[in-house]
């Protein structure tokens, strides 16, 4: 049994089997009877972008027409095409391409 401080709050003595979730992951330092937490992990940074393609079938496979950098403008420039070339397939991609620095 031990006592457990969890975020400023001293909990009642709890038998191991009962911590919580949060406190197993963080390290218990018995002889002070406290929780500390782990050291702070740097923010995730993005490698890549989405890219939002639009293919269109002219009779020889689909082959890229354009593409957009958010799906809104997508869905909007896919409908601009399906309503001005009615006899021609469309398709909309999602890509991960790198981001250019």
């Amino acid at each position: 049994m031990i006592d457990v401080l969890v975020h400023g709050v001293v909990m009642d003595t709890v038998s191991n089997q009962l911590i919580a979730d949060e406190v197993k992951r963080c390290y218990i330092n018995i002889g002070w009877k406290s929780v500390t937490t782990r050291p702070h992990r740097k923010p995730y940074v993005r490698k890549t972008e989405d890219e939002f393609q639009i293919h269109g079938d002219y009779g020889q496979g689909f082959e890229e027409v354009t593409c957009e950098t958010t799906w809104r403008a997508a869905k909007d420039t896919i409908k601009t095409y399906r309503d001005n070339e009615p006899g021609v397939q469309f398709k909309l991609k999602k890509k991960r391409v790198p981001i250019q620095a």
